[in-house]
């Protein structure tokens, strides 16, 4: 009984169901309310996932709810429900989101935080980065991106997304830097130049994070 309840409220969903059966079997009483919910929060989270293949952010939104209710840390559901944020373009809630999964996975236990299912440092930054880029905080995610790509490897999950998503952001950051030092110099015209430069690579910033976030995972 208690490990159908650890798992459900953990999120393990799907692990807590053949425990409440086992339980059931066995003879323990009032488990068939419990049962019920812990089979239906796993179908539910089973269909977001799905719906985020087909980028439905909004419904995957609505399956969540209850599983996020249920198990407020739960890493798998908090990756879940920061990629329909973002799909839904509501940058400061994945934002939050974002962090709270941070938060959540360091609080697992070394062998569960390595398991592959686990979501890693850059797949976490990459998520994190792609809220900051929606809310015009490009020098925050570029932030994000560098810290979480030291010490990383180029085989890591997440990695390739990382620097590119870095470079662009560091790009951008430098001909605004650049045209704002051409301005101040009275160079206007060279000035506007580095201005529409940055408004382009920002426009290509949104959309690599619009591509990176559908077709990215």
């Amino acid at each position: 009984m208690r490990g159908g309840q650890c798992a459900a409220a953990l999120g393990l969903f799907g692990e807590s169901v053949p425990l409440y059966r086992a339980a059931i079997a066995l003879g323990f009483p009032n488990l068939q309310g419990e049962l019920a919910k812990a089979e239906q929060m796993r179908d539910d989270v089973r269909k977001a996932a799905e719906l985020l293949e087909q980028e439905n952010g909004a419904r995957a939104k609505v399956c969540l709810r209850d599983a996020h209710a249920a198990a407020p840390r739960a890493v798998h559901v908090l990756h879940l429900l920061a990629r329909a944020h973002l799909l839904c373009q509501d940058f400061e809630s994945a934002r939050s989101v974002s962090k709270q999964l941070v938060t959540a996975v360091q609080r697992l236990p070394g062998a569960v935080r390595s398991a592959p299912e686990t979501p890693g440092n850059l797949v976490m930054a990459v998520l994190l980065a792609r809220a900051l880029c929606g809310l015009g905080k490009v020098d925050e995610a570029r932030s994000e991106l560098e810290q979480a790509l030291f010490g990383s490897g180029a085989a890591d999950a997440g990695a390739e997304d990382a620097k590119t998503l870095l470079q662009l952001a560091r790009s951008l950051e430098q001909s605004k830097q650049e045209a704002n030092m051409l301005f101040n110099r009275g160079l206007v015209s060279k000035a506007l130049e580095k201005y529409t430069e940055a408004q382009i690579l920002k426009s290509t910033l949104y959309n690599h994070f619009y591509i990176v976030n559908v077709l990215g995972r």
